[in-house]
């Protein structure tokens, strides 16, 4: 026909003339992709040009009407039905449709085009009713309209909109009316003219679907496959047999197949035993399920694994897409595995009987193909494997287990983990190994500097105290290196107690407190954090009258409040405020896995009103509103209410509510059963709930899922380090169906990808998750049992048994210790179990049913599984401990604290903390009787393999196969104000004696507020815990509330309020702020509060002393504070230098100094700082470098290493103090924890990425360290596993490399050929490169470098040769150079930029900047006379740049230290004060002498320079781009951007702001790890505070696209991040955080900077504005 088809197209083409038209000609649609000829085809959607219609016999074509039309420059013909005629809307037209099978039924998508805009976004929700659909040219109904879910930028967000729920194989009009609402860029438009598109939705996707999931026939009589097709006609089927001693080697096994994973199947690993071509009846689009039996090609008892493939020419399959594969083996052994603490018990059963089955072989295959356990089961079918056997890693780690008997065939598991139990088994204290260990903190949140304090008790699993065991306590930070650690040893009752200093620099962030036995096992962990907090002093409480808000009901609300110290606080300003916001959880443990809607974030959707009043007398305020919210039906909602009281000068108290909003009657959740990914060949099962909003349980009716595999297309980018953002391009159903049973079981395992499960309940709710399938799968076979709910009393277990079957009861503690098997019938039963002999403090009775399988009811539940906890506990075991302290006291009277117990000895502690600073966390200490007597985890990990079995119909139509074939720690250095008071204490380890242990603290005198005493106690045998509070509250209270720092330029207010309790008549308040004093007598008020405010304004930067008393007739009352003093802005440093000629042929060698100017650094100011220093060369001394070495001492390997060169530099001048060898202990801890098994060095820790550049580089610092070490076996043994790593490493920079093997010829190893080799190689590449004076300086530069490490490295070897040829060629290169140009002399006495100097161009060409510093390991003698001028130059250039990497900076160290230019006992006068130099060459100039100018002489011999670096703020507001350009703006909590264009941002007290920094790099080249720093206003404090999203003209900020801080920390004073990513011009990023503006204040807000941490050169800051905070 397709030949008759052309030759007619011809044929009409050559007489078109005399052709009589049936039609008018013109462009016209097609409807459906139309196949011309095997090669040529048209696609849907697309237009062609009619030339005109004929009426031809229904034999050429079916409707009878022939066109002939031309597409591309081809002419064609084809049936006239298949197009309809394209209507031409001068303004508007719809993208070609595009059809496709959405998996339970038909959909269409396209797009509404502007012909001058270009795709249009609908701009109205209301935008389906535009929309009319029929079929034969009647409306249809039953469909729905949606914008796509397949694209995620917000741009394209609304551009196409997608029909669901049509019908296969059926023409539709698709018709979009007038007024139609749409848009581009702010263009809005109205389509004015309706337009048609015809399209017909394809046929049910061809398929075949297998449960692939199930992989056991129990009877290899009847080897019977069901398998599900739609739209084939014919199905070709090939089986084959896997020998088991290929399962370890053959990586496939168990998964789908493709064509080559077939053809290797084929070829190495299989035998081919059948192949068949079945032709099938096939109705259009009807789901048929026909049975495959194999019975007469697997013969009877056949062991080993088949696995048929199947393929259909409808399936279009390419060689490259997986066939449906159906994996299987013959056996009526089913498996029962239960691993224990020590001991994996194996049960093997009939599936057909359910009885045991003796003699059976186990094997236990490695990875590596090693057998690891080799043995045959008892008369019960019992047998028990050594965990020693089989907890290998790697390679080791058990694969398969093989169960094989003669007479039940073969049965193979493939062992994803044999620790995993199913989720209805989880529960109870967590117990898995041997000692068990209690670990607590007395709170979860430390300032840096406060001291931590641990309490923990050590006992064996049977609750026997471990007495006199040596442990180690660990204090490990984010990086997992040891900050700290102690030996331990637990007392006669297994109790210990310690307490770890945290140091002032201290990190903020998350860490572990760890116990670890002797040979380093962890035994217990306890988190806690360091953060800049502040303790609550208000306990506010919010009331909601309903628990749950139905949509448009009116809510009622009430917040109040009282001081920790007691009392209600009355007066003060508090407010409420709602947000609703998505989420994709249900609140509570027992939904905590599942998935709720189809938000994937937290996300704010309304922000509700504030309602803000003051605090009635009661301390009380109230608010009702009406939940009048938009809501969508597929959104999971709930409302955040925030409840917050501001104390007297505006810090906030803050607590919160959760409120779940109710918007449909049932949702429906889904939780997958596997953790992350799912392995490929194996089909993935979903646990699905649908429940009201209370968590009840609605029932599981029309519920629909599919599983769409998806599609993404990655904009990969380049910039300093590949990034991407995705767009979601197209999906594909997979899978779908009806959901009726709470576990959902694919019935085909996925391909490799992204995939997604929707699920839509009767509701119309929709859950959406996605998942992924391959790469690190570990997803578990869909063999989960069902859960058998127990119950025990009186000796009798109890259950109601789902089928009849055999009912086996192991009573099991760390293993099983015995198994008794019974039938049971279907219903209640109850067995006598005696547990007499159970070990304390319980054990678990775990019952296991099974049932006998007979065929065709392999769908029914086949095991269920269930547990039931007997608590064993004896009445010793808890001591009824019980605390004796005053329930009310003052602050001047010690807290006596008395513990009572009914057991006479033991050991106790007493921890009493602020309660205000548990209010912050919600921290509760773990109760001790909870921990050793409660129920404990059932400690098994249980694998079956029931669920297998492949499910049988035999009334299926039957066919036959066969028969025919430390970063960012110098933030955490920050000076910190004491600006509150809080207690937190602890006992020593205490003993009890005749049932009582006794403690007085001291008095908490300037403290008031709820102290929570916890009380802990053990004895031999049980244990005591006990907590209460007591209230410290003296006659009259004090509240001060003040700014966490203050500034030299702002003007700040502080506030206190005192309260009369027990007292009456006035008082007299004394303050001093500094060094000014005020005094107020204050008669005592009608409301027995009286508010006091104070302005805190400073002079200077530093700590400012303040003293507040408030005095009674008999008793004075003191609070004493410390607040700090902050430059207004992130200080700035500049460097400029006087030449001083040398003394005369007189003696005299006198200058008068002009007035120093700085350029950058405002030294008016308060807080700026000066250094002097007089040296024989430009630029900094050696104090002045090491000091700059302690600016950024980070973590990462380069830091550490550089800041520790330095200390050892300081110590050869200075000699070695105690403070200076207790840090180069430090920074060997820190080097060593960064060190790998290999002997590499991770970057940040042992656990990250290693740079190969740093690697010699740590390692040379180690040996430089070795001298200094405490422990130097231990230094000994990392230097050689570094060296060792060096040696055996091929490092891809030849820089790196000829380090290495210098370091390695340095220590002894025998490198001489290969550095031979490096060295000739990098000679070669400087010889054959030409120079002369034109080539950049870095070309210059670079060269030298290169010949200075080359040349260092010959030197190890002593090669003469080499040596003299790198010197020679560095000497012609150094000629080649053009000697620099002096532009400008500077007048004598007058100060000059560093930078400016015309020499430091010329020293950067003449310098090894990155490699002189090794030449001053060599003698004097063995340095070349050039490289001794390289090396002065080096020196020279490092010295005078005014920015310096820590990695430089430690080499200029080492330079200065070298050269030893020592002024010791140079005589320097200064305004006729007469001094004597030391060897640091520091030189005591005042700022007022720099202002003013000054005289100065001196009696060396050579001439000097006065170098003088300046610190502090910067001049001018403006930003500056030195590489970055930084902008700072302020959004209010509605997401709008505040205008700050006057300079000035207003706030209110209390009002919340998201501050955003935008950081764009504007620098060519490349760039990383970048610093950000941004001082916070003065009054302004960090805040977690939930916000709406900051937006751009109603669009949120798409701050994912730009680049992301890898750490944050949020501080007093700051808020300062980190970026590891590589930056480029044009690269960009964002930081953001929330403030509340809660002083008043007028205070400057500074600028946020940004710098590169390893080339601060590059920087940037953004302006400076200023900020006026009034009163509310």
């Amino acid at each position: 026909m397709r030949q008759f088809l052309i030759f007619l197209s011809f044929f009409i083409s050559s007489f078109f003339a005399n052709l009589a038209l049936a039609e008018t000609s013109g462009p016209h649609i097609s409807v459906e992709k139309i196949e011309i000829d095997d090669t040529i085809s048209i696609p849907a959607g697309a237009e062609v040009n009619f030339l005109g219609i004929i009426d031809v016999t229904l034999s050429v074509v079916e409707s009878g009407r022939l066109a002939t039309f031309t597409y591309g420059d081809r002419i064609y013909n084809a049936d006239a039905a298949l197009f309809y005629k394209a209507i031409r809307n001068a303004k508007f037209s719809v993208a070609p449709l595009r059809a496709f099978d959405a998996g339970n039924s038909a959909s269409i998508c396209s797009a509404l085009i502007d012909q001058s805009l270009g795709t249009l976004e609908f701009r109205e929700d209301t935008y389906a009713r535009y929309f009319e659909i029929t079929h034969n040219g009647q409306i249809v109904d039953g469909y729905s309209i949606s914008r796509p879910t397949d694209i995620y930028s917000w741009r394209d967000r609304n551009s196409e909109f997608c029909i669901s729920g049509l019908d296969y194989s059926k023409l539709y009009d698709v018709t979009l009316r007038p007024g139609l609402t749409a848009g581009r860029n702010g263009f809005v438009t109205d389509l004015d003219k309706p337009i048609t598109s015809v399209v017909k939705t394809p046929d049910v996707t061809p398929s075949i679907k297998l449960d692939s999931a199930k992989t056991i026939l129990s009877n290899s009589e009847n080897a019977v496959i069901p398998i599900e097709y739609v739209n084939l006609y014919e199905i070709e089927v090939t089986l084959y047999r896997v020998d088991l001693a290929s399962l370890p080697s053959y990586t496939s096994v168990l998964q789908n197949l493709d064509g080559r994973d077939i053809k290797t199947l084929e070829n190495f690993w299989a035998d081919k035993i059948a192949k068949k071509t079945i032709n099938i009846e096939s109705r259009l689009n009807e789901h048929q399920t026909i049975n495959l039996n194999f019975s007469d090609v697997v013969a009877p008892n056949t062991s080993g694994l088949f696995v048929a493939t199947f393929d259909s020419p409808q399936l279009d399959t390419s060689y490259r897409e997986n066939r449906p594969t159906q994996w299987f083996s013959i056996s009526d052994a089913s498996v029962q595995i239960f691993k224990g603490l020590n001991t994996t018990d194996v049960f093997i059963k009939s599936f057909q009987s359910a009885e045991h089955i003796a003699n059976a072989s186990i094997t236990v295959l490695a990875k590596n193909n090693r057998t690891l356990f080799d043995g045959t089961t008892d008369a019960s079918g019992r047998i028990q494997i050594s965990n020693t056997l089989i907890s290998g890693t790697g390679g080791f780690a058990p694969e398969f287990i093989i169960v094989t008997s003669k007479e039940a065939g073969t049965s193979i598991l493939k062992v994803a983990s044999l620790d995993e139990k199913p989720r209805f088994l989880n529960g109870g204290e967590i117990k898995n190994k041997a000692t068990d260990v209690y670990l607590t903190s007395d709170r979860e949140t430390y300032r840096a500097g406060d001291s931590v304090n641990v309490f923990g008790v050590t006992r064996e699993l049977n609750l026997d105290p471990i007495i006199d065991r040596e442990l180690y306590l660990k204090l490990i930070d984010r990086n997992d290196d040891a900050i700290a650690m102690a030996d331990i040893v637990s007392d006669q009752n297994g109790a210990f107690a310690w307490h770890f200093e945290l140091k002032p620099n201290t990190m903020l962030g998350r860490y572990k407190l760890q116990i670890e036995s002797i040979d380093e096992t962890i035994l217990a962990q306890h988190t806690i954090s360091v953060e800049d907090f502040v303790p609550l002093t208000i306990n506010p409480k919010l009331e909601i009258q309903n628990s749950i808000w139905a949509l448009g009901e009116i809510q009622e609300m009430s917040l109040s409040a009282e001081y920790y110290s007691g009392g209600a606080a009355s007066g003060l300003k508090g407010e409420i405020s709602t947000f609703v916001r998505t989420t994709n959880k249900f609140q509570g443990q027992q939904f905590a896995d599942f998935t709720f809607g189809n938000s994937p974030d937290v996300t704010v959707t309304a922000i509700g009103d504030v309602y803000a009043e003051t605090l009635d007398k009661d301390g009380q305020l109230t608010a009702t509103l009406v939940s009048d919210y938009q809501a969508d039906p597929s959104r999971l909602y709930e409302v955040l209410i925030d409840g917050t009281v501001f104390d007297v000068g505006g810090r906030s108290n803050k607590t919160s509510e959760i409120i779940p909003l109710e918007t449909v009657s049932a949702y429906v959740g889904v939780r997958p059963r596997f953790d992350n990914y799912v392995v490929e060949g194996i089909a993935p099962s979903f646990d699905v709930v649908n429940i009201d909003r209370s968590g009840a349980a609605v029932e599981l009716s029309g519920i629909q899922y599919s599983v769409n595999r998806i599609y993404y297309r990655y904009n990969w980018t380049y910039d300093g380090g590949w990034r991407w953002n995705r767009i979601r391009v197209d999906d594909e159903v997979v899978a779908s169906g009806v959901i009726t049973d709470d576990i959902l079981t694919l019935k085909n395992p996925l391909n490799w990808g992204r995939h997604e499960i929707v699920i839509t309940n009767a509701n119309g709710f929709t859950t959406l998750r996605e998942f992924y399938v391959g790469w690190g799968s570990d997803a578990k076979p869909a063999s989960e049992p069902e859960e058998l709910v127990l119950s025990y009393s009186d000796g009798t277990l109890r259950g109601e048994a789902g089928f009849a079957g055999n009912l086996s009861v192991l009573i099991a503690d760390e293993d099983i210790n015995s198994v008794q098997t019974i039938s049971v019938q279907k219903g209640s039963f109850a067995i006598p179990v005696n547990v007499d002999d159970a070990s304390e403090p319980g054990v678990h009775l775990l019952a296991s049913l099974i049932r006998p399988i007979e065929t065709g009811s392999e769908h029914l539940p086949q095991i269920s599984l269930g547990k039931v906890w007997i608590p064993t506990v004896g009445s010793n075991r808890e001591l009824g401990l019980s605390i004796d302290v005053a329930e009310r006291i003052d602050s001047a009277t010690p807290v006596s604290v008395r513990l009572k117990s009914n057991n006479t000895t033991g050991s106790a502690v007493v921890f009493i903390v602020d309660e205000g600073i548990h209010a912050l966390t919600k921290y509760e200490n773990e109760n001790l009787n909870h921990h050793y007597l409660s129920e404990r985890a059932l400690n098994y990990g249980i694998m079956t393999n029931f669920g297998e079995l492949i499910s049988q119909d035999l009334a299926l139509s039957t066919f036959r196969v066969g028969g025919d074939g430390d970063m960012l720690s110098s933030s955490a250095a920050v000076d910190k104000s004491e600006f509150f008071k809080t207690i937190a204490y602890a006992s020593p380890l205490l003993k009890i004696e005749n049932g009582v242990a006794s403690f007085t603290f001291p008095e908490t005198l300037e403290w008031e507020g709820q102290l929570r005493v916890v009380a802990f106690a053990v004895d031999q045998t049980g244990f005591g815990f006990a907590e209460t509070n007591s209230t410290v509250q003296d006659p009259v209270s004090l509240d001060v509330s003040m700014p966490r720092f203050i500034t030299p330029s702002d003007t700040i207010i502080g506030k206190m309020n005192v309260r009369w309790n027990s007292h009456e008549g006035p008082v007299e308040i004394f303050t001093k702020i500094g060094a000014e004093e005020t005094s107020t007598k204050i008669n005592q008020p009608t409301s027995d509060n009286y508010e006091l405010a104070f302005p805190l304004k400073a002079n200077a930067v530093g700590d400012i002393p303040i003293q507040i008393e408030v005095a009674t007739r008999d008793h004075v009352y003191t609070r004493n504070y410390t607040l700090v003093s902050r430059q207004v802005s992130y200080p700035i440093t500049e460097l400029q230098s006087v030449k001083l000629d040398k003394q005369n042929w007189l003696g005299f060698g006198s200058v008068l100094v002009q007035p120093f100017n700085a350029k950058s650094v405002d030294l008016n100011v308060p807080g700026s700082e000066i250094s002097a220093s007089l040296t024989t060369s430009l630029g900094l001394n050696l104090n002045q470098a090491v000091s700059e070495l302690n600016r950024y001492p980070y973590g990462c390997v380069e830091q550490v290493s550089s800041k520790a060169r330095g200390l050892i530099a300081y110590s050869d001048v200075r000699g070695l103090t105690q403070e200076t060898s207790d840090r180069i202990q430090i920074a060997i801890e820190k080097l060593l924890a960064k060190q790998k098994y290999s002997g590499a060095f991770g970057y940040w820790d042992r656990n990250s990425a290693v740079y190969e550049r740093f690697q010699p580089y740590a390692l040379d610092t180690l040996k430089q360290l070795l001298p200094y070490a405490k422990d130097k076996n231990r230094v000994i043994a990392s230097i050689n596993s570094g060296l060792e790593y060096l040696y055996r490493t091929q490092f891809d920079k030849s820089e790196t490399e000829l380090y290495a093997l210098g370091l390695l010829a340095k220590s002894g190893f025998e490198v001489t050929s290969r550095a031979r080799y490096a060295i000739d190689q990098s000679f070669a590449k400087i010889k054959s490169a030409s120079f002369n004076a034109s080539i950049s300086p870095y070309r210059f530069s670079q060269s030298l470098d290169d010949l200075t490490l080359a040349y260092w490295v010959a030197a190890q070897f002593n090669d003469t040769k080499r040596m003299m040829q790198l010197s020679e060629k560095a000497r012609l290169i150094y000629n080649q150079i053009a000697e620099e140009q002096v532009s400008v002399k500077k007048s004598e006495g007058a100060w000059f930029s560093v930078n400016e100097s015309s020499s430091v161009y010329g020293l950067y060409a003449k310098s090894a900047k990155d490699n002189a510093h090794l030449l001053t390991d060599l003698n004097e003698v063995e340095i070349a006379p050039i490289f001794k001028t390289i090396l002065s130059n080096t020196h020279e250039y490092l010295a005078k740049i005014q920015y310096r990497s820590t990695e430089r900076t430690a080499k200029l160290v080492k330079l200065q230290n070298y050269q030893k230019r020592s002024l010791g006992g140079t005589k320097v006068t200064i305004d006729d004060q007469d001094y004597q130099l030391d060897d640091s060459g520091s030189l005591p100039v005042t700022l007022d002498q720099l202002k003013w100018g000054f005289e100065l002489s001196h009696d060396a011999s050579l001439p000097l320079y006065l170098n003088v670096k300046s610190t502090g703020q910067r001049r001018g507001l403006s930003l500056l781009n030195n590489g970055y350009q930084v902008q700072k703006f302020w959004y209010d909590r509605n997401g709008n951007e505040v205008d700050i264009s006057s300079g000035i941002l207003p706030a209110k007290q209390g009002d919340l702001f998201t501050v955003v920094v935008e950081i764009d790099r504007t620098q060519s080249g490349h760039g990383s790890d970048l610093l950000i720093t941004d001082l916070l206003p003065a009054g302004f404090e960090i805040e977690n505070a939930t916000l709406a999203d900051p937006t751009i003209d109603g669009m949120p900020l798409e701050f994912e696209q730009g680049m992301q801080a890898s750490y944050t920390a949020s501080m007093d004073d700051r808020f300062i991040g980190h970026f590891d990513n590589r930056w480029k011009s044009g690269s960009f990023g964002f930081v953001r955080y929330s403030v509340r503006a809660s002083y008043e204040t007028d205070a400057i807000i500074p600028d946020a900077v940004v710098e590169e941490m390893y080339a601060p050169e590059i920087n940037g800051r953004s302006s400076i504005v200023a900020s006026q905070v009034t009163a509310k």
